[in-house]
């Protein structure tokens, strides 16, 4: 009797190929009689998955495909917040792991971000968070590592391709005592930061308010005075006591 009635009624979820040919959750199709009804869905795999955009200044849970952006979350109680933006483009983010939380605040400039949170394993615990009005052209960040956060403050410009980095990817032994000598760590960017063209942001990086990178530089240290000038690979201070603006 049960077959009979699934053959009759039933629910399934659509899936297909994306431009990378990873499977896709895409549609939930009913299926009443000989009629079937497709609704768009969002890529979504888990438990208490949550997705929250500001539009116009209202906040909303999003429960379909947002064409703006692209979603795909494979784990339990992670937490998407997109805040009013002018106009996300070329942007997606991808989440496999437990209790992760990304947030991109209110812009009023475009923004073009791929954040990956995933990757063969899954982490959990980590924080991204981007503060207000960031104007980016392409971004990458990747966040990977248990309990890890990478903080960007507010006002910030990006160039085109710049990348993030929590981790070196794999893993370097000592060979004498067996312990990993290179743990992924938090990185922070403060407000008011302009990164030029294809800088490179790595594991333990600190850049504090007011400083300009400059292009191509490759970070991997702590600063701590702002308003400066740092560039070079790999990066250091070439001029203190700076100020830079937008030209729009």
């Amino acid at each position: 009797m049960k077959k009979i009635f699934s053959l009759l009624f039933d629910t399934f979820f659509e899936y297909k190929n994306d431009r990378l040919g990873k499977l896709e959750r895409k549609y939930k199709v009913y299926k009443i009689l000989f009629f079937k009804f497709k609704f768009k869905v969002l890529p979504i795999k888990g438990k208490n998955n949550k997705i929250f955009i500001t539009q116009n200044g209202v906040t909303k849970e999003v429960k379909n495909m947002l064409p703006q952006i692209s979603i795909i979350i494979e784990g339990d109680n992670n937490v998407i917040e997109i805040g009013d933006i002018k106009k996300l483009y070329r942007s997606g983010i991808e989440i496999k792991g437990d209790n992760n939380k990304v947030k991109i605040c209110d812009s009023k400039h475009y923004v073009a971000v791929n954040i990956r949170l995933a990757h063969y394993k899954k982490y959990n615990n980590r924080t991204l968070i981007i503060g207000e009005n960031l104007l980016s052209g392409y971004t990458s960040i990747i966040l990977l590592g248990d309990n890890r956060k990478l903080t960007i403050g507010k006002d910030c410009m990006f160039s085109s391709g710049i990348e993030f980095w929590t981790t070196d990817m794999h893993p370097i032994y000592d060979l004498s005592t067996g312990d990993l000598i290179n743990e992924d760590k938090d990185i922070s960017i403060g407000n008011h930061v302009w990164f030029a063209r294809n800088v490179s942001i790595h594991k333990g990086a600190v850049i504090p308010d007011n400083c300009v990178v400059g292009a191509h530089a490759i970070v991997t240290k702590e600063f701590s005075e702002p308003n400066c000038l740092i560039a070079g690979i790999p990066a250091k201070i070439l001029k203190k006591n700076i100020r830079w603006e937008r030209e729009y």
